[in-house]
């Protein structure tokens, strides 16, 4: 982009790369963050990063050098996120980010948490049961088209889902790289034992995952059943989890996967 003044007499051009646009949303309620507080670093140095509204930030005449771009923002969790220009549109560099939302007394009869230790733990996330209005209608393998039955119209591309077997004890998770039109998707593909009509898409809960195998997720306490995934030591381990278990019932939650 170009823009073009007149100083003086002189001619003076600016010229404005857009190096890379920033995506931020609360991996709980799925809506974007609009938190004024916020800031953004790069390898622990400020950036001076463009606010566009609706939850996303872009970066001008920044450089398109690998770096890993650390989020503070109040109500949420810390988040560090490695930015790998290769991997992303080389047009429109764009990253996708889900945050963490803190528990505190505001929130804490809307929002329900699970922490404990799991050793080797990797990664940790989760899907609602009863959050989910998304049915596979069929996946082109070819082209990596997911088609899609009782879609709304919305802005989907560089979200995570996850398509979920019939018995809904796993689910494989996807992320959205185009939204082609509504109840399209062009995404990086679905294994093939998922392929069923009617399976349920849900949207994916992201958690924290400690190096020590310290794990943190947090959920909609409306909502009572979750599948949840674990990565450890390379293997996906997958437990049903549903709220009215008795050992789920008190506020300081302690829960093993393992």
């Amino acid at each position: 982009m170009h823009k073009k003044f007149i100083l003086k007499g002189v001619d003076t051009i600016f010229r404005f790369q857009t190096d890379l646009v920033i995506y931020l949303m609360d991996t709980v309620s799925g809506s974007v963050i609009t938190e004024e507080n916020l800031t953004l670093m790069r390898n622990n140095t400020y950036l001076n990063a463009v606010k566009k509204g609706m939850g996303f930030y872009v970066l001008y005449n920044s450089g398109r050098e690998n770096f890993e771009l650390t989020i503070s923002a109040d109500g949420y969790e810390h988040k560090k996120f490695q930015v790998e220009f290769e991997r992303l549109d080389s047009k429109l560099p764009a990253v996708y980010i889900q945050m963490v939302p803190k528990r505190s007394m505001k929130n804490e009869n809307e929002i329900w948490e699970l922490k404990g230790n799991i050793s080797g733990l990797e990664a940790i996330d989760a899907v609602s049961l009863e959050d989910s209005y998304l049915y596979f209608k069929e996946f082109r393998k070819e082209e990596r088209v997911l088609s899609l039955f009782n879609c709304r119209e919305g802005s989907y591309t560089g979200r995570q889902y996850a398509a979920v077997n019939p018995e809904k004890t796993e689910y494989a998770v996807f992320e959205i790289q185009q939204e082609l039109s509504a109840g399209q998707w062009k995404i990086n593909g679905i294994p093939e034992k998922f392929h069923i009509p009617n399976a349920v898409i849900a949207r994916v809960i992201q958690g924290i995952a400690g190096q020590n195998g310290d794990y943190v997720l947090r959920f909609k306490a409306e909502n009572e059943i979750y599948i949840i995934r674990c990565m450890v030591h390379g293997t996906e381990k997958f437990h049903c989890l549903n709220q009215q278990d008795k050992s789920l019932q008190s506020g300081g939650i302690v829960w093993e996967c393992s």
